[in-house]
């Protein structure tokens, strides 16, 4: 069973103005007060955006740590007998690139 209306209509409020504050944070051209009107398409469409950003964020993540996993392998391959750059060597063999 779901929760009552009621109670999901308060935390939708505070869904809306936790949105509100990372817009105003986020240096929004144009920034939302606490009782901004919100229609359901517009926060839809918003959601899409923040939706994008989150699977950036996350892929991000994943990027760093496996760069940090790849990091520790080429770490404990080192030859001393390369000063070198020898761990940018062994990452370049395994195929890390700098994205432009």
């Amino acid at each position: 069973m779901s929760e009552p209306l009621s109670m999901r209509m308060r935390i939708a409020a505070n869904i809306l103005e936790e949105f509100n504050d990372r817009r105003n944070n986020g240096g929004a051209i144009f920034p939302y007060t606490g009782d901004a009107p919100w229609r359901p398409s517009e926060l839809r469409r918003e959601a899409r955006h923040v939706e994008d950003e989150e699977q950036e964020a996350a892929e991000r993540d994943l990027m760093v740590d496996e760069l940090a996993d790849a990091l520790c392998e080429a770490h404990n391959e080192v030859n001393s007998s390369d000063p070198f750059g020898p761990i940018a060597r062994i990452l370049i063999e395994n195929g890390w690139r700098k994205d432009i």
